[in-house]
C-alpha cells in the first residue's frame, strides 16, 4: 500500500480547515466539527504544522484547550493534541461525508455541544504510513498498527455506533461494544477498534456497492472521528475515483 502522505516539500499555505483529511471529508462544515470538539473556534487557536517526528500533522500545544488531553508527543517528547494530517489527494479522493448530528436540537446540545468529544483516532502504521484497506482492517491484518495493544478511549460508553454518510447511499450504522468478551471485560484495544471499523465498512459495502471485492481493497480507512456521544465516523480515502 502506498503512503497516504505527500513525499515532496511542504506546500505553501497549508491550512487545517482547507487541507486536512477532515476538511476534505466534511467540507465547509469542518469548522462546526472543530467547534464541537474544542468548544471554541479553531480560528482562535494557534495550530502547529508540522511537528518534529510527525511531518504531516496538524496539532495544538497541550493545554491549548482545557477540555482535551494530549494524545501524541513529538520527537522531543513535547505533548500535543493531534487534530489531523495533511491529505494527499494525488493518491485518490477523500470520501466526502455529511457531518452526522442527532436529529433534535436538544440532543445536539446534550450529545455534541455540551458533551466531551474525543480527538480523532488515526490508524498510523509503524513506518509512518496512515491507514489500512477495508480488507486488511476487517480481517485483522494489523501487525504494523502503531500502538495496536493500547486501550482506546471512545468516550466512556458501553457501546459505540460507527456511522457512514457516503454520498448517494443510504446512511449506514453499525454498533459494537467497547469492552472485550473476556472475564475481565477489558476496554477494547486500538487493534480491536480498527477491526470493528473495518467490519462496519464491510457490511456497508456488501449491501451498497456491487463491486464489493474490488472496493474492499481500494478503500483505505484513515481513522475515525468522534461526532457525538457514542457515535464515530470513519475517515476514508480511495486508491481510485469515486464510484458513480
Amino acid at each position: 500500500m502506498q503512503s497516504l502522505v505527500p513525499q515532496n516539500a511542504h506546500p505553501a499555505g497549508v491550512f487545517l480547515v482547507r487541507d486536512g483529511f477532515l476538511a476534505h471529508m466534511f467540507g465547509s462544515r469542518v469548522e462546526i466539527f472543530y467547534q464541537s470538539l474544542l468548544k471554541t473556534s479553531i480560528r482562535s487557536l494557534s495550530v502547529q504544522y508540522p511537528l518534529h517526528g510527525w511531518p504531516w500533522a496538524f496539532a495544538l500545544s497541550a493545554g491549548a484547550v482545557a477540555v482535551l488531553q494530549a494524545n501524541v508527543t513529538d520527537a522531543h517528547q513535547v505533548p500535543y493534541l493531534l487534530l489531523d494530517f495533511l491529505a494527499n489527494p494525488t493518491i485518490g479522493p477523500v470520501v466526502p461525508q455529511k457531518l452526522w448530528l442527532p436529529r433534535s436540537s436538544r440532543d445536539i446540545s446534550r450529545y455534541v455541544l455540551e458533551a466531551a468529544l474525543g480527538l480523532p483516532i488515526f490508524f498510523v502504521q509503524n513506518d509512518g504510513r496512515i491507514g489500512f484497506t477495508v480488507a486488511e482492517a476487517s480481517a485483522g491484518n494489523l501487525s504494523s498498527l502503531l500502538g495496536c495493544v493500547r486501550a482506546v478511549s471512545v468516550g466512556g460508553v458501553t457501546s459505540v455506533s460507527v456511522r457512514i454518510q457516503w454520498p448517494g447511499y443510504k446512511d449506514w450504522r453499525r454498533q459494537f461494544p467497547t469492552r472485550d468478551a473476556t472475564a475481565e471485560r477489558n476496554v477494547i484495544t486500538l487493534e480491536q477498534f480498527v477491526r470493528q471499523v473495518g467490519r462496519t465498512l464491510d457490511s456497508f459495502l456488501l449491501v451498497c456497492l456491487l463491486s464489493y471485492a474490488i472496493w474492499r481493497k481500494d478503500i483505505i480507512i484513515i481513522g475515525a472521528v468522534h461526532v457525538s456521544t457514542g457515535s464515530w465516523m470513519p475517515i476514508l480515502q480511495l486508491n481510485c475515483a469515486l464510484p458513480v
